[in-house]
């Protein structure tokens, strides 16, 4: 799939979103959404370069444990967001809000890579 196709789907996907709660528009999930898959997982797709299918294998499980471990850092700081308590409770409200949220830039530019 082009980036063409892909930044127009995007942008039927984002213009579908922005007419939700709006007045007098009622909150539904987007059901029955089917997009082709780009890659299945565990499955590398032959590339001419320089590098074994092995070392490539490698590579790939360790940028999926990577990201996996951003998401769980991402939900713990959110977790920590909404439980803290006590006299310090608005700095590390505002503390853990601030990682969360620069955790999710991290991921988005990540995986739009």
């Amino acid at each position: 799939m082009g980036t063409n196709n892909k930044q127009q789907r995007w942008a039927r996907i984002n213009e579908r979103s922005a007419t939700r709660g709006r007045a007098g528009s009622t909150a539904a999930p987007l059901v029955g959404q089917t997009y082709p898959e780009n890659q299945a997982y565990g499955r590398l797709v032959p590339m001419p370069i320089a590098l074994a299918e092995s070392a490539r294998n490698q590579g790939v499980e360790h940028l999926n444990q990577l990201l996996a471990d951003l998401f769980t850092l991402h939900d713990l700081y959110n977790k920590h967001h909404w439980q803290a308590s006590g006299p310090t409770f608005y700095p590390l409200h505002l503390l853990f809000d601030r990682h969360a949220e620069q955790l999710a830039e991290i991921i988005d530019r990540w995986r739009s890579a």
